[in-house]
This record gives structure tokens, sequence and C-alpha cells, in this order.
């Protein structure tokens, strides 16, 4: 049920942002999702005692790998930005305008996500696992596609200033 759940989900939010051409969302969003996942690898303690592939990149995973994935989001951003299309003007990118735009609210929502992700795992499994790695990639991209997609859909009624 969960599985449907969300990919029923996903589905709406990529036809949503379809419709309002949020083409550059549909890219960088699961690029992001794959950040917190590093991000997620690196600051939590594998939880199981065999050894497993997940186990060997969990327990390999460092911060710089944090920063190189942080790194190649930021470029990402940059060259969307570059080549990305103005007539949506969800502005998924660095934005320096002075308003708070959709990259910054997906970003603090996928980040509280992650923690609370992390803070579950901690507690009834010992650590993540490579499952726990997975469903933070695909929790973190139905709610940051959800999230684009409301302020897409605010944008194109006219609530969104």
């Amino acid at each position: 049920v969960a599985l449907i759940s969300t990919l029923l989900a996903k589905v709406a939010g990529v036809a949503i942002l379809l419709l309002c051409f949020g083409l550059r969302e549909l890219v960088l969003i699961p690029v992001l999702a794959r950040l917190f996942m590093v991000a997620q690898a690196a600051f939590n303690k594998y939880a199981r005692e065999e050894d497993s592939l997940a186990g060997k990149v969990i327990n390999d995973v460092k911060w710089m790998h944090v920063e190189l994935a942080a790194i190649l989001v930021i470029c990402i951003f940059w060259f969307s930005d570059i080549i990305g299309n103005d007539r949506l003007k969800l502005q998924f990118y660095w934005h320096f305008a002075g308003h708070l735009d959709n990259s910054y609210v997906c970003f603090a929502l996928g980040t509280i996500l992650t923690w609370l992700i992390a803070l579950i795992s901690r507690q009834r499994l010992g650590g993540v696992t490579g499952d726990v790695l997975g469903a933070t990639v695909e929790l973190n991209e139905t709610l940051m596609l959800w999230s684009a997609a409301l302020v897409a859909l605010l944008f194109w009624t006219g609530l969104y200033i």
C-alpha cells in the first residue's frame, strides 16, 4: 500500500509539474534527494552486525563525499539557471532577489525529513540500512515533488507572489 501510494503521489506531482512547465524541477529534485541519501549515509552508522554492500557504503561515506555531492548539486542548480526556461518562475536554483523561493523550501523540507528518518532509524534499528537509504530518497523525492507542484499550482492560479 505504501509503495503504491508513493508511486501515485509521485505521478501526480510529475503531472502537475509537466502541466506547469516545471521541467527544471524534474531534474533537480532527484539530484537533491540523492544528496540527502549521501548525507544520511555519512552521518549515521550501519545498523546491522553482518557485512553487506549497504554496510560497506555507509561505513565508507565521509564528510568529503557529502561536500562533493553538495558541490555537484550547486553546479547543477547553476547550470539549470543558465539553460532553464523562464516560463515558470519557480526559480529552483540559487536566487538572491530577497525572497524565499522553492529551492530553499525543498531543501529545508528535505533536511527535516532526512533528520526525522535518521532519528526513527536510530531508535528502532540502531542505525541505518540500505532500505533506510532507499526510503530517504523516495520520501524526499515525493515530498519535494509535492512542494514544487503546490508552488506551481499557486503560481498558475495567481496566488503565488
